[in-house]
């Protein structure tokens, strides 16, 4: 999925522009999956005893780059859709939500809480219910 994407992001960046939605889009998407990539990388049966401590140490260096490179990945997201659209557009809600599942797996709980909290709070004030607070939702 990461090889499409990319292909798909070097495409639209090519042909529509690094601001065009569809390309901050595909960012997005990229994001996401980097993200689960580094989520199911972390799973126990990765890290049993009959691995060498090289390749423990490798693992947790991919993950842990996977997760930065979501992380960047996202906030560019919401920087252009904050500049394009506004800071609290339902596009940047949505890029808020997948920045707070970033902190979670990362194990920062109090900082993706309150972002979590900041992002229900906006999509409330737009009419969104809770559980649609996804950028698929959007049309994008």
């Amino acid at each position: 999925a990461l090889r499409y994407i990319q292909g798909a992001l070097v495409g639209r960046e090519s042909i529509l522009g690094l601001d065009h939605p569809e390309t901050v889009h595909s960012r997005f998407v990229k994001a996401s999956i980097l993200r689960c990539k580094a989520v199911s990388t972390m799973k126990p049966h990765y890290f049993n005893r009959s691995v060498s401590e090289g390749m423990l140490i490798d693992r947790f260096v991919g993950v842990i780059n996977d997760f930065d490179e979501a992380e960047t990945l996202v906030l560019s997201c919401m920087d252009t859709l904050g500049y394009i659209l506004s800071n609290s557009h339902p596009l940047v809600i949505c890029c808020r939500s997948e920045l707070a599942l970033i902190m979670i797996s990362r194990g920062n709980y109090e900082m993706a809480e309150q972002m979590n909290q900041a992002a229900l709070k906006m999509a409330d004030d737009w009419g969104i219910p809770d559980e649609n607070v996804r950028f698929d939702d959007f049309g994008v």
